[in-house]
């Protein structure tokens, strides 16, 4: 397995993932999360899950280039993409919490950097470490909460 696989070898559809939280309930995480490659909902109850599934798919993506085997883009990607975004849209719309849109620029030593995009707040982050992706998505979390918890009270 490569120690390092730059952004321009990941192709858009894999490295970019859709995450929708339904609850954060005393700092644990639960919703489901998309990646624009599949279209299919990948659900977690907690963040280990959630950093497990995304894990696991990126290191699919990892093997099968070792292997040598590498999916080409095809028209199947086009529809499940824009199956992605559909979801994406509805979401929006529904009584979710949160929406975040995560892109993973390259792998390193089982640490990822990327960039996530609070969809909800329009506000963004690029990170370097695990820790540094979960501490942006705790903070936005804690003040989605805040604002609902504020609403009800006033309302």
């Amino acid at each position: 397995m490569p120690s390092l696989l730059p952004s321009c070898m990941i192709p858009e559809t894999i490295k970019t993932c859709y995450i929708s939280v339904e609850s954060y309930k005393d700092g644990r995480i639960k919703g489901s999360f998309q990646n624009l490659d599949t279209a299919e909902d990948i659900y977690f109850d907690d963040t280990v899950e959630l950093l497990f599934e995304m894990d696991s798919m990126l290191e699919e993506y990892l093997r099968s280039i070792a292997n040598g085997v590498i999916d080409k883009f095809s028209f199947n990607k086009i529809e499940s993409i824009s199956k992605a975004f559909d979801k994406l849209h509805r979401e929006q719309q529904t009584d979710h919490l949160c929406s975040f849109l995560i892109r993973i620029w390259f792998v390193q030593n089982a640490q990822w950097k990327g960039s996530i995009e609070w969809i909800d707040g329009d506000e963004s982050f690029d990170f370097k470490t695990i820790p540094e992706l979960m501490s942006f998505m705790t903070e936005i979390l804690d003040k989605a909460t805040h604002e609902i918890s504020v609403t009800e009270n006033i309302g």
